[in-house]
């Protein structure tokens, strides 16, 4: 079983656009309405920024495609649906340059822009052809003629990447353009490898191309091998909308209505898998998905910016001998690395399933007690945790050589409660021989220690099976902090000002 969560990164004026951008810095763009115009954002470091407004239709233009396009230098491309003498604008802004236009449209454009490393822009018109504006040029050209939809994709090399309806059998295609305007059909959709691909292609540091086509595929680098790697159970009952890919090779999109509420699904397709898993249901309406450099996921709803921050809980990364693992892998004799440098075998992991009604409460339990509480990445020091952790509020982590627990942590800044959890998601608790510390997501969290709350796991009668006669264990020496009085001066104030220097925003009280 796998598990997700969603957080609110921040709130926008007005409503935002689908489709995000990340540039090399980590700082995000999207389009958005806006009162007195559409409008370009930014977001980094929890604020937003306006960098440009459509409200000159003669000039930049009106009425922005949804998507925007970045180039080596970090300019950031736009195209517009009308405006200018006719047609459509090619638009142009960054962090310190206002939106200018850089070419008027000889054709409406369709979607939105790709720019290569040099500034060179390229974008759809009219479902047939694909115009550039060269970088300083200020004129629109026909690059290549071919019948394709809204959006398109850019390698590092120069190459464009697009789909269309179309294609031998008319069930839609992908093609390529290489630099010099060669167009070339990489597969043709028969029904039986896929049909009508949607949303952009994606592709992976190796070059390798992803897109959905009623399915998932890949067509690998260089040899252009089509592989479908997994379809959908429903027969396209659901909407199946843009994907992502992260660097593991791990595939991630969301599919509407079909989920088991309104608000329909974010999946996974893990790398290797031909298996699609729910990650979360009920996902609020989340879409346009876009991977993050550490593997989380951002998506736009209504006015707000979301992170999906897939396989926490379930997914936590263990370390191992042979490197990071997620802890539902995990098995008794498997072995872990202890904090202090030791290799382990594992003697027990204890799993519990939680269930959230419609009311958001949960089931047969307090929600101060199972809901779980998010350690940001880099709360509790440099890489301290690597990525953000989700535990329970009870499970204990090493802090300054005091064991502290994660409830105990809460202070709306870094350290969090996670209200958005999948209507179902799982608890895992490793045994060790000893009461020990482990490494999970680089921080050193506490290994589960013999006590009555083991009946409190979905499989306890299975450790009863194993160790009929197992012997009580040791704590560590530790001291333990169970609640925010507990918790010394010193540690509190450091979290304090960690969380004002690291996240923008003080931390006022730490409460449990």
């Amino acid at each position: 079983m796998t598990a997700a969560s969603i957080t609110l990164l921040g709130t926008y004026s007005e409503a935002l656009g689908d489709s995000l951008l990340i540039d090399g810095s980590g700082t995000i763009y999207g389009t958005a309405t806006g009162a007195d115009g559409p409008a370009i954002f930014a977001f980094a470091a929890g604020s937003f920024t306006t960098l440009g407004i459509f409200n000159d239709y003669s000039t930049t233009g009106g009425g922005p495609t949804d998507g925007l396009g970045i180039d080596g230098a970090g300019n950031v491309y736009a195209t517009t649906y009308y405006g200018g003498p006719a047609n459509g604008v090619a638009d142009e802004v960054s962090l310190t340059s206002p939106l200018t236009a850089i070419a008027y449209s000889p054709g409406m454009p369709e979607g939105p822009p790709v720019a290569d490393a040099a500034g060179d822009v390229f974008y759809a018109s009219g479902g047939n052809t694909i115009y550039e504006v060269k970088a300083g040029s200020g004129t629109a050209t026909v690059f290549a003629s071919v019948a394709t939809n809204a959006d398109l994709t850019i390698g590092a090399d120069g190459t464009i990447y697009g789909t269309n309806d179309a294609g031998a059998s008319g069930y839609g295609s992908v093609f390529e353009i290489t630099p010099d305007g060669i167009v070339t059909t990489l597969v043709n959709f028969d029904v039986g490898n896929g049909r009508l691909p949607t949303g952009k292609l994606v592709l992976d540091e190796a070059g390798n191309l992803y897109g959905n086509a009623n399915n998932l595929f890949e067509i690998a680098a260089g040899t252009h091998v089509f592989t479908q790697l997994a379809t959908f159970s429903d027969g396209g009952a659901s909407e199946i909308n843009q994907i992502a890919v992260d660097a593991d090779g791990n595939i991630y999109g969301t599919t509407t209505p079909a989920g088991a509420t309104s608000g329909g699904t974010v999946y996974e397709l893990a790398a290797g898998s031909d298996s699609v898993t729910t990650l979360l249901d009920n996902a609020d309406g989340i879409h346009g998905l876009t991977a993050e450099s550490d593997g989380d996921l951002l998506g736009t709803v209504g006015d707000a910016i979301m992170e999906v921050v897939p396989c926490f809980v379930t997914g936590t990364l263990i370390a191992t001998p042979d490197g990071d693992r997620r802890v539902e892998t995990l098995c008794i004799g498997d072995p872990v690395i202890t904090a202090d440098g030791r290799i382990a075998p594992i003697k027990w992991i204890g799993w519990r399933v939680i269930q959230r009604d419609d009311a958001n409460g949960y089931r047969f339990a307090d929600a101060l007690q199972v809901m779980p509480i998010r350690i940001k990445a880099g709360a509790l020091g440099p890489n301290s945790p690597n990525r953000d952790l989700l535990l329970s509020p009870c499970h204990a982590v090493l802090i300054k050589d005091v064991l502290i627990q994660a409830g105990a942590l809460v202070n709306g800044v870094s350290i969090l409660r996670e209200h958005h959890m999948a209507r179902t998601f799982t608890y895992y608790h490793v045994e060790l021989a000893d009461h020990a510390l482990i490494l999970a997501e680089g921080l050193p969290a506490e290994t589960f220690v013999d006590n009555v709350h083991r009946m409190g796991f979905d499989n306890w009668a299975e450790h009863q099976a194993l160790y009929p006669n197992c012997e009580s264990m040791m704590e560590m020496e530790f001291p333990r902090a169970a609640s925010i009085r507990q918790v010394p001066g010193a540690i509190q104030h450091y979290l304090m000002d960690r969380a004002k220097t690291c996240f923008g925003q003080a931390a006022e009280t730490i409460a449990a």
